[in-house]
């Protein structure tokens, strides 16, 4: 069972730095749009905003959050839960720089992924994060359930 929790991160500087910096040797990480080391990816985050005017210095990013129960935790890949990680955010915000990078420094594999809030297509600013939590944990169960995990609730969900 994964679990999805986000935040506004108002400096992504400082939380690129954290997840590259709590890596282990062998946890992976994956970037889009942007290259996967922290101060190249932070001066490319700063770029896109930059491009398309967004001065506001406050919610540079979204933070999510991807963790899976500790038994999950033991039949899973980092690796797949790296590509869990990257097939939520693909598919949650298409033409969006940003980096999932997993962490297996407790019981429970999880995942950063933190999010450029400046759509590189568009220009647009992610708005809604209560909108986008919920979407976000519509489509986690969905890739939960396609890789054979378990899902939070799924009594009441009538998948059980």
């Amino acid at each position: 069972m994964a679990i999805v929790r986000t935040e506004y991160i108002n400096d992504t500087a400082k939380l690129v730095r954290y997840v590259f910096r709590n890596q282990r040797p062998g946890d992976p990480s994956d970037a889009e749009k942007c290259a996967p080391e922290p101060e190249d990816t932070i001066a490319n985050f700063k770029a896109a905003r930059e491009m398309h005017k967004s001065s506001r210095e406050d919610h540079q990013g979204l933070a999510i959050y991807q963790s899976w129960s500790p038994d999950e935790s033991k039949r899973l890949t980092r690796e797949e839960v790296n590509g869990m990680g990257r097939e939520l955010v693909e598919n949650m915000f298409p033409g969006h720089q940003f980096i999932v990078v997993t962490h297996s420094n407790t019981q429970k594999l999880h995942n950063h992924i933190i999010v450029n809030i400046i759509n590189m297509e568009t220009g647009k600013r992610i708005r809604n994060k209560y909108e986008h939590l919920h979407n976000l944990r519509a489509k986690n169960d969905e890739i939960c359930l396609a890789h054979g995990l378990t899902i939070p609730n799924q009594v009441a969900k009538g998948t059980a």
